[in-house]
């Protein structure tokens, strides 16, 4: 009887302690998002606003963009050490030319993850991230892509002369955050335009962030989160296969990985 009591306790501590971590996390995160926020956003806009009079076009966007990557690398940065984002490059790219990023989708995070990678980039993104106020202004700005909102000709020439500039494009094909164990189905978009510009597709794994936060909440949960980029897929492998093909076997070598990265959890 007084085991049981004990370990009745013992749970109970143990779930306050859980709460109470919860809350230390969301809270602590939330004001430092805010305030970096009002920090960042604002001087990095006065500064790129007064840099683009005295540089070209071309270079103010490179500049842009890498400003929209350092804000990234803060917020990731955030929640530690409760939260914790580590990189695996597996994919030993040719840094001197621009590549398509496809990635699983788990999570509202996973747009921010993106930072992780050091090269100029854009994402290609639903509906709902240019509605977030300031946020998404920034990304239309810097020529994100909305590939709901425009016909897919007008998307695939945009596409095209981002990669022609020498800017990386990362992909979450499944669209939506899918709530089960298994990813979604894949759209064709990153795929048809792997096949017309033969840009290499570099697959990534997002792993340990479907809580952070889940999905329909803002909620963060304690975890690590793993972004591991694998070797890239070359138009030369596929140059006589559809699109249809390759967007299969890219969402079978990320569905393989991700189970791996689960198994050595």
């Amino acid at each position: 009887m007084a085991l049981c009591c004990a370990v009745t306790v013992l749970a109970e501590n143990n779930w306050h302690m859980k709460k109470l971590k919860l809350i230390y996390l969301n809270t602590t995160f939330y004001l430092l998002f805010f305030l970096a926020s009002a920090l960042i956003i604002p001087t990095l806009s006065v500064i790129l606003v007064t840099a683009r009079i005295f540089i070209s076009e071309r270079l103010f966007y490179r500049y842009f963009r890498r400003a929209i990557r350092f804000y990234g690398q803060v917020v990731v940065r955030l929640p530690y050490p409760l939260v914790k984002v580590r990189y695996e490059d597996m994919s030993n790219v040719d840094k001197s030319v621009p590549h398509i990023y496809v990635c699983n989708h788990n999570s509202m995070s996973d747009p921010f993850l993106m930072s992780v990678f050091p090269y100029e980039m854009v994402q290609v993104v639903n509906v709902w991230p240019f509605s977030i106020p300031i946020i998404g202004y920034y990304a239309r700005l810097g020529k994100y892509l909305d590939v709901n909102n425009m016909p897919f000709e007008k998307f695939l020439a945009d596409a095209k002369t981002l990669l022609d500039e020498g800017v990386s494009i990362a992909f979450f094909p499944e669209g939506t955050r899918i709530d089960g164990a298994e990813m979604g189905s894949f759209h064709s978009g990153a795929f048809r335009l792997f096949l017309e510009t033969k840009a290499p597709i570099v697959p990534v794994c997002i792993y340990g962030n479907k809580k952070i936060p889940p999905k329909g909440s803002m909620w963060l949960h304690p975890g690590t989160i793993i972004v591991r980029s694998l070797p890239p897929v070359t138009w030369e492998e596929y140059q006589d296969s559809t699109a249809y093909v390759v967007k299969s076997n890219v969402r079978k070598r990320i569905g393989e990985e991700i189970a791996t990265m689960s198994e050595g959890q």
